[in-house]
């Protein structure tokens, strides 16, 4: 936790610690985001993974029929 010293009479440190606020704000967002592109990145790769096993090898026989 940071701690700054301010003063709105005499208007000491109010724009630094604004500042380094929204700094912990966006970094606190960013590492949020990172997290969730990694996990449906995850999530994403296990659904590709089993709907390749789901599909069966090799040609697959289906007679269509033609309603011209």
């Amino acid at each position: 936790m940071d701690f700054h010293e301010t003063s709105a009479c005499t208007n000491l440190n109010i724009k630094e610690s604004f500042t380094r606020l929204t700094e912990l704000v966006l970094q606190a967002h960013r590492k949020e985001l990172d997290g969730v592109r990694t996990r449906a990145s995850k999530e994403l790769a296990l659904a590709e993974l089993k709907e390749n096993e789901s599909k069966p090898e090799g040609p697959v026989n289906s007679s269509k029929t033609c309603w011209c």
